[in-house]
């Protein structure tokens, strides 16, 4: 089955500290990751993860992780066919029981 993913970065809850913090997670369907409302140093996490993107486009599309710097979450992507990827979720390092297919364009 194919997913709408929405990476959820909430703006409104960011807060100014040493680095700045909100609220940062996936969501498929009813399924949030790391959580609902999760809290982590938002613009890192988002630089690491625009990297990572930008190096999956510009190396052929090779698999790819994204990783929260709170916990040891951490996502696995790799692209299945053209304009599908399919998306494993680990927490500790384990795999959750957890796959989604998501679609998406490549630009």
């Amino acid at each position: 089955m194919i997913n709408e993913l929405e990476i959820i970065a909430n703006t409104n809850s960011l807060q100014k500290r040493r680095n700045i913090t909100g609220e940062i997670f996936f969501k498929v369907g009813e399924f949030s990751f790391p959580e609902q409302n999760w809290n982590d140093f938002i613009i890192i996490v988002l630089v690491w993860w625009l990297s990572a993107y930008k190096t999956f486009v510009e190396n052929d599309k090779q698999p790819f992780k994204l990783i929260f710097m709170d916990g040891s979450f951490e996502i696995k992507i790799k692209r299945i066919t053209e304009g599908i990827l399919v998306l494993n979720f680990f927490e500790d390092y384990v795999q959750l029981p957890v796959v989604k297919h998501i679609r998406v364009l490549f630009h």
